[in-house]
């Protein structure tokens, strides 16, 4: 048998190529697919809630800056403190001072300072809001004022 000799190619057996993922590749997409989809779910959680939160600190800020406008329109302010809540259940804590009575004695003026704070309740939280202001009045005006009440 030295002199007989096999040809290599015959005993290959023809392989197909095989098209497709194997179950390997397939589980591991799978893991990749669905640690994304609940990154995106989780962060758009998060979104929500901060939306909500943002909703309801906009909603107090609205409501105590139309209350500090009212209270800036008025035409008498006297050094007082008072509490008062609305119909959505905020609770006004105000109070109005004069200030740099020393540096404006002199003068034709008067200086007030209001503050606001608004107490309110979300999420069976209680938070607050506090708005500061100053309003100038004249000494000559509220000097009227003050000696002729309006009925």
């Amino acid at each position: 048998m030295m002199g007989s000799s096999v040809n290599s190619s015959s005993l290959l057996i023809p392989v197909k190529r095989q098209r497709g993922f194997t179950v390997l590749e397939i589980m591991v997409s799978l893991i990749i697919i669905s640690i994304t989809v609940v990154s995106i779910m989780q962060l758009t959680s998060m979104n929500l809630r901060n939306l909500s939160k943002s909703s309801d600190q906009v909603n107090a800020l609205l409501a105590a800056n139309s209350k500090m406008r009212r209270i800036l329109e008025m035409d008498k302010m006297e050094n007082k403190s008072w509490r008062e809540a609305d119909e959505q259940g905020n609770t006004y804590e105000i109070s109005i001072n004069e200030i740099r009575n020393k540096r404006t004695e002199n003068l034709a003026v008067k200086l007030v300072e209001i503050i606001l704070t608004l107490h309110y309740v979300t999420a069976h939280k209680e938070k607050m809001l506090t708005l500061r202001a100053e309003k100038l009045f004249s000494s000559v005006e509220q000097a009227k004022i003050n000696t002729n009440p309006s009925p």
